[in-house]
C-alpha cells in the first residue's frame, strides 16, 4: 500500500530528471514534486507533466492506482517520445 505525503505541481529552480520518462527537464520547468512511502520504502522526486498525465490514464485504464517504479514510462515508450505515447494513450478505445 502506498502513501503519498506531497504531491504538488512546482517550478523548478535547477535541472531535474523525470522519475518516469528518465529525461532531464530543465530548469524553470513545470513538474510534479512528489514523496511517498510504498511498501515500507520511502521514495521522493520530480515527474514532468507528461508523464503526469501518462501516469493518470494508465491508472484509470488499468484500475490500478499504485507506486511506478524509477523509469516505468521510459521502458513503455519503445522509440516513442512521452509525448508520443501520450497521444497513443488518449487514442485507445
Amino acid at each position: 500500500m502506498s502513501h503519498t505525503f506531497e504531491y504538488k505541481l512546482v517550478t523548478t529552480r535547477k535541472e531535474h530528471k523525470c522519475w518516469s520518462c528518465l529525461r532531464r527537464i530543465p530548469a524553470k520547468s513545470k513538474m510534479y514534486k512528489w514523496a511517498c512511502v510504498d511498501s515500507g520504502d520511502f521514495n521522493n522526486g520530480h515527474t514532468c507533466e507528461t508523464c503526469d498525465e501518462i501516469i493518470d490514464l494508465l491508472n484509470k485504464e488499468e484500475r490500478w492506482d499504485g507506486y511506478y517504479d524509477h523509469g516505468y514510462i521510459e521502458e513503455c515508450l519503445l522509440n516513442q517520445t512521452p509525448e508520443q505515447y501520450l497521444e497513443e494513450l488518449k487514442s485507445r478505445p
